[in-house]
C-alpha cells in the first residue's frame, strides 16, 4: 500500500486544480472558525495532554483523513483542535465535492464496488500483516543503546508510522464497512464488521500501549538528561518540543511549569458542538460519523 504522506501530496495537487475558485488561483479549505466542531469520543482521549495531541490525535486524523480522501468520501479532511482544553474534529468539505457533489458521490460509489467486494480477503492477504508490522516499529523504537539525536531523527518517521497504520485499517477496513452497511457495495456487512473488531484489537490493544510505552521511554532519556524533571513530564510537551529536546538537551522544565499551572485553572466541559449548525445530511459529514463509530 502506497504510504499516507505521498498520497496526500498527490491528491493535493488534484485539489489545488479542481476547487480553483479562479483560473491558477489555489483552493484553500475553510478557516477554523467556519467548521462545525463535535467532541469524537471513543478511544480518544477527551482531554489529550500536548504530547498526546500532537502526537496520538495528529496521526489519527491525517491517516483517517488520507484514507477517506483516497475513497472519494465528500471531505477534505478530519481536522482537530483543543478548545479549552478539550478535543473536537471537525469535517472539512473537499474542494471536488463543492464543485461537483453527485460526481464526487458517484467516484464514491465507484471506490465502494472495489473496497467492499471481500473486506475479509483483502485484510487476511496484506493489510493484517502490514498494521501488525506497523506494530513492531512502534516496539523497536528508541532503542537503549541509540544515541539521543539518533532518537530524535527517529522520532518523526514514528508519528508516520502511527498515521500509516489509520490509513491502512481506514482505508481497506472501517470505511468499506460502512460502505456496505450503506448499501454501498456488494460484500458482506457482517463479516466486514467482524474485521473491524480484529483491527481494532491490533490498533487500539496492541498498538496503543506500544505507543505509550514508546513515548515513556523518551521521556526517561529527556529526565536523565535534565530536560525535565521526571519521565511523566514529557507528557506536557508538544512533539516537536520533544524532538528539540532530544537534540538540543535543552531546558524543558520552563515550559513544562507553565503548563502543569495552566492545566490547574481548566474550566467546565464545553459544549457537545461548536460552530455554524450543519444539517443531519451535510455532505461533507456523509458516513464519517459511522466511520468513526468503527474505528474508535
Amino acid at each position: 500500500m502506497r504510504d499516507a504522506v505521498t498520497h496526500s501530496l498527490d491528491l493535493h495537487r488534484v485539489l489545488t486544480v479542481a476547487g480553483s475558485s479562479a483560473p491558477g488561483a489555489p483552493w484553500a479549505p475553510p478557516r477554523d472558525d467556519a467548521l462545525t466542531w463535535f467532541k469524537p469520543g471513543g478511544s480518544l482521549p477527551s482531554a489529550p495532554t500536548p504530547l498526546e495531541f500532537t502526537f496520538a490525535v495528529e496521526a489519527f486524523a491525517f491517516g483517517v483523513s488520507r484514507a477517506l480522501e483516497s475513497l472519494y468520501f465528500p471531505l477534505y479532511e478530519v481536522r482537530a483542535r483543543l478548545l479549552d482544553g478539550e478535543l473536537y474534529l471537525a469535517s472539512v468539505p473537499s474542494a471536488m465535492a463543492e464543485r461537483d457533489l453527485p460526481a464526487q458521490l458517484s467516484r464514491m460509489r465507484d471506490s465502494a464496488l472495489r473496497f467492499t467486494r471481500s473486506v475479509r480477503g483483502s485484510w487476511e492477504r496484506l493489510i493484517k500483516r502490514e498494521v501488525a508490522e506497523y506494530n513492531d516499529r512502534l516496539a523497536q523504537f528508541a532503542p537503549a543503546d541509540a544515541g539521543d539525536r539518533e532518537v530524535a531523527a527517529a522520532i518523526l518517521p514514528l508519528r508516520r508510522t502511527r498515521a500509516n497504520q489509520w490509513f491502512a485499517a481506514t482505508r481497506a477496513v472501517f470505511a468499506p464497512t460502512v460502505m456496505l452497511q450503506a448499501g454501498l457495495g456488494p460484500g458482506d456487512a457482517g463479516e466486514a464488521r467482524a474485521v473491524c473488531i480484529e483491527a481494532r484489537a491490533l490498533i487500539h490493544d496492541r498498538g496503543t500501549p506500544l505507543v505509550r510505552a514508546a513515548l515513556e521511554r523518551v521521556g526517561a532519556r529527556l529526565a536523565r538528561a535534565g530536560c525535565i524533571d521526571r519521565p511523566e513530564d514529557v507528557d506536557l510537551l508538544e512533539y516537536p518540543e520533544v524532538m528539540s529536546a532530544l537534540e538540543t538537551g535543552a531546558d524543558a522544565r520552563p515550559i513544562v511549569n507553565q503548563r502543569k499551572a495552566a492545566a490547574s485553572h481548566a474550566g467546565a466541559p464545553g459544549p457537545d458542538d461548536l460552530g455554524p449548525d450543519l444539517p443531519p445530511d451535510a455532505p461533507r459529514m456523509y458516513l464519517l460519523r459511522d466511520v468513526l463509530a468503527l474505528a474508535l
